[in-house]
């Protein structure tokens, strides 16, 4: 009877062992799948545009009167120096003083639709289309 006590015991701790190492798996699994759906998109770097962002800075195409006071006006509102200039949860519209242009880092996720946001507030400030292009501007994600 006791063979049997102990024998009963013994399988009933090892099933209480195999019930608590099949918790902790099923939850660390979760968290590393939960992990993985979080993570953004992977980001291409592209050096065709980067040698045309450099091109576009070291050769500044002229803005257009109406674009230059705006850039003017955009630039003092960080008293001339760099600083950020337009923040919300999709980018940071910076203006950085040493190469004299400016920085939209996309935040979100979904980096076109970020980008197109921060076009649309540079927009908004009266800027033209071809003036956002000729600031220079370049646009960048920080993952």
């Amino acid at each position: 009877m006791n063979k049997k006590i102990l024998l009963l015991c013994g399988l009933g701790a090892i099933i209480f062992i195999m019930m608590i190492i099949l918790i902790i798996t099923s939850i660390f699994r979760n968290d590393s799948q939960t992990i993985e759906e979080e993570l953004p998109p992977p980001v291409q770097y592209n050096t065709e545009q980067s040698n045309r962002l450099v091109d576009k800075v070291q050769n500044r195409s002229s803005l257009s009167t109406t674009d230059a006071n705006i850039r003017s006006r955009l630039i003092q509102q960080v008293g001339g120096k760099s600083g950020v200039i337009q923040q919300t949860d999709s980018y940071r519209i910076e203006y950085l003083y040493a190469p004299d242009m400016f920085q939209i880092e996309l935040t979100a996720n979904n980096v076109q639709h970020s980008k197109a946001q921060a076009a649309d507030w540079l927009k908004s400030t009266g800027l033209s289309q071809e003036g956002i292009c000729n600031l220079p501007v370049s646009f960048y994600v920080n993952w």
